[in-house]
């Protein structure tokens, strides 16, 4: 592929992977362009980025194969499921090292779409929502307003805590999606339930 790449985190993989390219300041060069993906379709559909600059990036992905770190669910189940990869990129005009800071699935037995993303930093803590629709019967469930999938296809609501380890040089093996910092996981029926939770 021609695709224009710099300090890039893997090469190109399947037919369709994400991409995510950061300009410098003046918009007339790259600090920072890599792939992201597996040996199937990979597609990114959101990003949004936290006070130290940490980028989330939202997508789905069809690859088993697909680029985890510290994963909260690091097996791929079936069809399409989503990704949730986040990527150290500083607020300058130079990146010596990008580093993937956290890379998971999320997903079940059937196909999962993802459709929006917005986080709440907090220093070192980050909760990161995602929103999208599931056909899948055993989607991740915690605080859940409805346990079973009511519809051939349901929305869902889910909010993940992220958190940064407190050093001025991270152990990047110390950032992880762990179980217990999932907040709540709720299936909705979109257009008819609005959802309110506490942090």
């Amino acid at each position: 592929t021609s695709f224009p790449t710099l300090n890039t985190l893997q090469d190109h993989g399947g037919a369709f992977d994400v991409f995510v390219t950061q300009f410098n300041s003046t918009g007339n060069g790259l600090v920072f362009s890599s792939f992201i993906g597996g040996s199937a379709n990979d597609y990114g559909r959101s990003l949004a980025y936290d006070e130290n600059y940490n980028l989330y990036v939202y997508g789905e992905t069809w690859s088993s194969d697909f680029p985890t770190h510290t994963p909260l669910y690091p097996q791929y189940n079936a069809w399409q499921d989503i990704f949730i990869t986040v990527l150290d990129l500083q607020a300058t005009d130079t990146i010596d090292d990008p580093v993937m800071l956290g890379s998971t699935y999320f997903g079940g037995n059937s196909q999962e779409y993802p459709t929006a993303l917005a986080i709440s930093s907090n220093g070192l803590d980050t909760y990161i929502v995602i929103a999208g629709d599931t056909s899948s019967s055993d989607l991740p469930l915690k605080n859940e307003l409805f346990n079973q999938l009511s519809n051939p296809e349901d929305g869902f609501l889910a909010k993940i805590k992220f958190t940064l380890p407190d050093t001025a040089a991270p152990d990047i093996k110390a950032i992880s999606f762990a179980e217990p910092t999932i907040n709540l996981t709720k299936t909705i029926q979109m257009k008819f339930n609005i959802s309110v939770f506490d942090q």
